[in-house]
């Protein structure tokens, strides 16, 4: 009996120890806890915002200034400039150049006029008692917003001849930069002077004849074309020569239309 009862608890223990291997498996173990993976979101894309933009330039215009310099005496004496506005540093730095060549003149130059006009005073004046005369007036042929270009006529008259002419100022409005003939005309510096020598015997027949000691050709050929005055008009290139620049005194003042249009700029 106690032997039956010991082989029972025998196969009893056995089948306790290899219960795993056999009817259901075992379900394996869950992975332990922790944060869940990551859901990707889709990314909302980032709103559209209206690209700026760049400020407008401001239209450029100007005003004339005019500076008296006659100092109480008989004598129409003054210098004027443009001033500009609009356009930023450029622009400030064409109101500076132009500023410059009117406080030069007042500095170096009308100091002289005005001891001659106290001179003549002193020595009895004009005959009739004219005014004397040393006018500086400016005008602005072209002005927009690429380009600027400045004419200062002037004349004067101390009681003897007349004298006349100009100082012009062309400028880069983008740059503020002054230009010179060949920014503005195609080809070498002999063909420039070619083109106002062919413009000027074109327009002014008989020119040759009026020169002093040179003829006027033989002259501008002689030039520098950066030194030559000039100014725009209507797109068109204007070369200046002053009153006994080229010929005699009696032959005037030119103003000389060069052909073509004006040289492209970068």
């Amino acid at each position: 009996m106690k032997r039956t009862l010991s082989l029972l608890l025998s196969l009893l223990l056995a089948a306790a120890l290899t219960g795993c291997r056999a009817g259901t498996p075992a379900p394996e173990p869950s992975a332990p806890a922790g944060d869940p993976a990551p859901v990707e979101q889709p990314v909302p894309a980032p709103a559209e915002t209206p690209a700026e933009t760049p400020a407008e330039p401001l239209p450029v215009a100007y005003t004339i200034e005019h500076t008296d310099l006659s100092e109480g005496l008989p004598i129409d004496m003054y210098f004027e400039i443009p001033v500009f506005t609009g356009g930023g540093e450029a622009i400030a730095r064409i109101n500076a150049d132009l500023a410059a060549l009117r406080d030069g003149y007042v500095e170096n130059e009308a100091p002289n006029v005005l001891d001659l006009v106290r001179a003549d005073l002193a020595d009895g004046g004009t005959a009739d008692g004219a005014r004397y005369l040393n006018a500086h007036s400016a005008s602005v042929p072209t002005c927009t917003d690429t380009l600027i270009s400045v004419i200062i006529s002037y004349e004067w008259w101390l009681g003897g001849v007349t004298d006349y002419g100009a100082q012009t100022r062309t400028y880069d409005a983008v740059t503020g930069d002054v230009l010179t003939l060949p920014d503005l005309v195609e080809g070498t510096d002999e063909e420039i002077l070619e083109t106002v020598v062919a413009a000027l015997l074109e327009q002014y027949p008989g020119v040759e004849e009026q020169g002093v000691m040179e003829s006027p050709t033989e002259t501008i050929r002689a030039m520098d074309p950066r030194s030559i005055e000039f100014y725009v008009q209507d797109g068109a290139v204007h070369v200046c020569f002053a009153k006994y620049e080229i010929a005699y005194g009696a032959a005037g003042a030119f103003d000389v239309t060069l052909p073509g249009a004006i040289r492209a700029r970068s």
